[in-house]
């Protein structure tokens, strides 16, 4: 009878070892499914957004060979979200998306603002500076060249317009927490360099313009009759009509009035 009880417990052991020596098996086979799975999850999101990527790039490209301008600087975006060029020939600035292009003359720019995580850290408008250094000190005013401990999730730039369909155009540089911030940053830098510089070339051709001659609105006539004043009173006179011009922008004298005291000091 002891035997009998002694075996029975001996095969109750042994059935127990053989249950938990299974279950070790299947946990572990679990676990190698879970990270397989996980690979394989893995594996196909970068498969699918290198798809995506290289789809973006190709439609950006039949764009950009459509519009058939040639850049003298280009920008490609890493992920190729966005492509921005200058074309210096042409007198354009390009900015192309997968989905659509815009094409701005020099002087349809009004300004550019460097945005990082919701901060305003430069910007350039017409007549305007703002920021460390101006954009051209962005990296150092962000201490880019020091050790980065900081994380950052966003970086755009937006460039502002006289479309009114469009006022601002954004060009997303960094939108997810990665350690590509020194990259991308220098990416917003270095657009932001390239909007400032056509900002300024417009700013001084629309300077040069504006006093390249004091009487340039007048007529021939009206011209020849100024150039035969002597210089002294010469001078007067272009003060003068300088102060007209400006009453007349800032919307204190009409068209007409500016014109009748324009013959007034003319003696026309």
């Amino acid at each position: 009878m002891k035997y009998g009880l002694d075996s029975f417990d001996n095969q109750r052991s042994l059935k127990s070892e053989l249950y938990k020596k299974a279950f070790f098996i299947l946990y572990n086979t679990m676990e190698i499914i879970i990270v397989v799975v996980v690979i394989l999850i893995f594996v196909m999101s970068v498969i699918i957004s290198i798809s995506k990527s290289n789809d973006r790039r190709e439609k950006m490209a039949t764009r950009q060979a459509a519009l058939g301008y040639v850049f003298a600087r280009v920008i490609k975006h890493w992920d190729n979200l966005y492509t921005f060029g200058i074309s210096e020939v042409d007198r354009k600035v390009v900015i192309i998306f997968p989905d659509v292009e815009y094409v701005l003359n020099y002087e349809d720019i009004l300004g550019v603002d460097v945005v990082v995580d919701g901060n305003m850290v430069a910007s350039r408008s017409l007549g305007k500076l703002i920021g460390a250094s101006a954009i051209g000190g962005i990296v150092g005013a962000l201490g880019v060249d020091q050790k980065i401990s900081k994380k950052v999730s966003d970086i755009h730039v937006d460039i502002h317009t006289r479309n009114l369909s469009n006022p601002i155009i954004r060009l997303q540089v960094l939108n997810t927490e990665t350690d590509m911030f020194r990259n991308s940053l220098d990416s917003a830098k270095e657009i932001a360099n390239l909007v400032k510089i056509v900002i300024d070339k417009v700013e001084q051709e629309e300077k040069a313009k504006a006093m390249s001659s004091p009487i340039e609105s007048t007529t021939e006539a009206e011209r020849q009759d100024v150039l035969s004043i002597p210089i002294e009173s010469s001078n007067l006179i272009a003060e003068e009509l300088e102060k007209l011009a400006s009453l007349k922008e800032k919307g204190i004298l009409t068209e007409e009035e500016f014109y009748v005291q324009k013959k007034k000091l003319l003696n026309l």
